[in-house]
């Protein structure tokens, strides 16, 4: 006697409903991941909870891959089973609103070792535990896919419980501009130097740009990282920033 998935199989059906509702089950997961990469995308969601609800994607599909008894898998390039890469899609709708606004400075070692060692353990165990519909491809692609997961969540970790690990330093605005093109308009400053950061040109938030002109003073707030990985943000000044510190004069 056999078990069966109380998902997948639902209780003894034959062998092609079994695969129709695994199939089903991986378009309405995608369905739901291309909806939340939306959400995440265009609502000005705060980043402790964007963070939570982009885990909570290939968290669901680490459930159903093991509930399905092998009737699905992250990503199958034979196309024989239903694939769930889509739980990657959540991840990079937050980068794409993130993007426009956190600044990665450096020391991304540790990060980088983690996303190395998930990346690592998820092809071991793809290897390992391989159905025979599964081929080098696709254990490949399972571990890009792992890899792209987890670097993007420790980033976002990173951020999201950095906690008050920041210094706020004044910088003056030296010129804005936009730029217009495929998925834009996007939004720049030019900002003097702040800090051990010289003068740089950094791609800001609509709101930002619009309420900021030449010659204004802006803040950038300096983040280390709950990872070590350092980053920082634009945006307008809290009461009591000292102004920035007038650029030297060129000899």
């Amino acid at each position: 006697m056999t078990s069966s998935d109380p998902i997948i199989s639902g209780g003894g059906a034959d062998e092609a409903a079994q695969a129709k509702r695994a199939k089903f089950i991986a378009i309405a997961f995608s369905a739901a991941c291309t909806l939340l990469a939306l959400w995440l995308w265009l609502g000005a969601t705060p980043l402790l909870v964007a963070f939570l609800a982009t885990l909570a994607a290939p968290a669901i599909g680490v459930v159903l891959v093991w509930l399905s008894n092998g009737r699905l898998t992250w990503l199958d390039v034979t196309r024989k089973r239903p694939s769930l890469f889509a739980a990657a899609f959540p991840l990079l709708g937050l980068f794409g609103a993130i993007d426009n606004w956190m600044h990665i400075v450096g020391g991304g070692g540790l990060v980088a070792i983690l996303a190395a060692v998930a990346t690592l353990m998820a092809i071991g165990i793809a290897y390992f535990r391989k159905h025979p519909a599964d081929d080098a491809s696709s254990i490949g692609m399972a571990g890009l896919l792992a890899a792209v997961l987890s670097f993007g969540l420790l980033v976002i970790a990173n951020a999201a419980f950095d906690g008050l690990q920041r210094q706020v330093y004044a910088a003056s605005v030296l010129r804005t501009y936009e730029l217009h093109g495929r998925g834009g308009p996007y939004y720049h400053l030019v900002v003097g130097s702040w800090a051990d950061r010289p003068s740089s040109d950094l791609e800001v938030t609509a709101g930002l740009y619009r309420n900021t002109t030449d010659g204004a003073v802006v803040c950038a707030f300096d983040h280390t990282g709950a990872l070590q990985m350092r980053w920082f943000y634009l945006d307008k000044c809290p009461p009591g920033v000292p102004p920035p510190k007038p650029a030297p004069l060129d000899n």
